[in-house]
């Protein structure tokens, strides 16, 4: 009889646990934020022979962070930065829609039930300072350089408690004078 209860209890501590939902307030959430790598300038350009090279940079840089999930808006730059890290690691993808105010993205981090995770999100510039600010950056700045391919964020959500800290990875952007042609 002691070792029945002693199984509902630990069933029904289980079943408690699992319907917990992770949130911002209950758990430890790690996003890598970085623009799309160096791209061609159509609406919805591929990656440059330098992007690919940068995106090669961010497999080795983050092929041990852990990265579970990799987000991404649909545009075929921000899926091209992420190629080589998803498919070395095998990681599972997200979409967000185009919204400069981060809204999208806080959307999907919480349909997917992603907060608690290590995530990679991959941006047009012009949508991190939103994102930044939608995910509680209080600092978050105004603009982000439409050229400042090898930057990012790495923000901690601790129970609530947001930090940021801007990162450099891989090559140094290529000179502004300098284009993708210019093998």
């Amino acid at each position: 009889m002691a070792n029945r209860k002693k199984l509902i209890f630990f069933y029904l501590l289980v079943s408690i646990l699992a319907s917990c939902k992770r949130t911002p307030e209950n758990s430890v959430t790690k996003i890598y934020l970085i623009p799309h790598a160096e791209a061609y300038p159509a609406f919805n350009g591929s990656l440059t022979w330098y992007g690919r090279l940068r995106a090669g940079d961010l497999m080795r840089w983050l092929q041990d962070s852990g990265v579970q999930r990799i987000y991404f808006n649909p545009f075929a730059r921000c899926e091209h930065t992420a190629d080589s890290l998803r498919t070395a690691k095998n990681i599972d993808t997200a979409y967000f829609r185009w919204d400069d105010s981060g809204a999208s993205l806080v959307h999907s981090l919480t349909e997917h039930q992603d907060y608690g995770k290590r995530l990679l999100v991959i941006a047009l510039p012009e949508e991190i300072p939103g994102i930044l600010h939608a995910l509680g950056v209080s600092k978050a700045a105004a603009n982000f350089s439409d050229t400042a391919f090898d930057r990012g964020f790495i923000i901690i959500i601790d129970h609530g408690r947001v930090s940021a800290t801007g990162i450099r990875y891989g090559r140094p952007p290529l000179p502004a004078h300098q284009t993708p042609s210019d093998n």
